[in-house]
């Protein structure tokens, strides 16, 4: 078990002399919790028993440090007596790759944002738990298929060409993409798409991150609704209105139409909530809204302007007769009465165009 020869390699790599290294056993070079299995195959080899001729340890220099090894052995004579043979490649490095390797697998495993990576043709490779978790599609459903697996189409082919161009141009891309869930519910993911290059530069893979922010996007979608609805009717208010005016006005001067706007004045509305009470009248002011929003095109716009005064937009008009015409339908449709609660409810109404 006595070192008789030793390469400049070998001493560099533990820091002996040569002379040191041959005052030394196989027990001061191996690491303790490695001892028992080296001596085992060392004493199996010079025995002649079938023992691996690789294998993976750990040495120790001479102050005390480890270093991984990939050991390959072999019997051999010296000076004439068995001896063993060891070659010892360092292995510190590719450790250390390892170990990262390890770190990052674990992190697109664990990580709770959906990770996909695909090639350059956009086929999928590789998709991690999290998305599988968010999209109900498996690994296995996703592997060799291409990410419009999750697309809802409520994004037009405009969107997709800008993010083709801008990946393929070796930028990241980031945005809010609407996905359909493999149940058919519609998500909202927060995702960048990364472009993966080579050493020689081009491009071979992509990379994509995202995190499920539907609810986020639903709560503010909720609050831009009721920052600009009217609480009783859901009918646009004043803010929208005046938005929709001012675009509307714009469009006309571009293609030299009309907007025509109406303000419609309801009478005996305060007589019902004075006589009624003021849940009969609010009633009977969805009502209201309901058919009024019966007589208008679809693309016009109906807004509750506060109290019982309502506003209609009437977006694209030709000449003054058709407003005149929907003006009139307006005023016939107050004519039938409202029904609520066991009462029978007229209104009135009058009309500035």
């Amino acid at each position: 078990g006595q070192h008789v020869f030793a390469n400049e390699r070998l001493l560099r790599m533990l820091g002996y002399t040569a002379a040191e290294l041959r005052a030394t056993g196989i027990k001061e070079l191996v690491h303790p919790d490695e001892y028992d299995q080296v001596m085992q195959r060392f004493e199996d080899r010079m025995a002649g028993k079938d023992t691996p001729n690789v294998y993976e340890s750990v040495f120790v220099t001479k102050d005390g440090q480890p270093v991984p090894v990939e050991v390959t052995a072999a019997r051999t004579l010296w000076q004439g007596e068995p001896a063993g043979l060891l070659f010892l490649h360092d292995i510190s490095e590719r450790r250390r790759s390892e170990d990262q390797m390890r770190k990052l697998s674990r992190a697109l495993e664990q990580t709770a944002d959906a990770v996909v990576i695909t090639d350059r043709d956009g086929v999928i490779e590789y998709v991690n738990p999290a998305f599988e978790g968010i999209t109900g599609f498996s690994r296995d459903e996703t592997i060799g298929r291409k990410p419009s697996l999750v697309k809802s189409d409520r994004q037009d082919q405009a969107f997709y060409q800008r993010l083709w161009e801008i990946i393929l141009g070796g930028a990241a891309f980031s945005e809010v993409f609407i996905n359909r869930r493999k149940d058919g519910r519609l998500y909202y993911e927060e995702k960048t798409i990364t472009p993966l290059k080579d050493e020689a530069g081009p491009i071979t893979h992509f990379v994509s991150t995202g995190k499920d922010v539907t609810d986020r996007v639903q709560t503010e979608e909720r609050l831009q609704h009721m920052a600009q609805h009217d609480a009783l009717t859901d009918l646009p208010n004043r803010v929208l209105l005046l938005d929709r005016l001012s675009q509307a006005l714009a469009r006309a001067r571009w293609h030299e139409r009309n907007v025509a706007v109406m303000f419609i004045d309801l009478d005996r509305c305060k007589t019902i909530n004075d006589t009624l009470g003021h849940e009969i009248g609010d009633r009977l002011l969805q009502r209201l809204g309901e058919r009024l929003g019966r007589c208008v095109r679809e693309g016009d716009t109906i807004a509750r302007f506060g109290g019982d005064e309502f506003v209609i937009l009437l977006d694209d008009i030709a000449t003054e007769a058709d407003v005149g015409h929907i003006a009139q339908k307006l005023l016939d449709a107050l004519l039938p009465p409202f029904q609520i609660d066991g009462h029978m409810l007229y209104v009135t109404g009058s009309i500035g165009i």
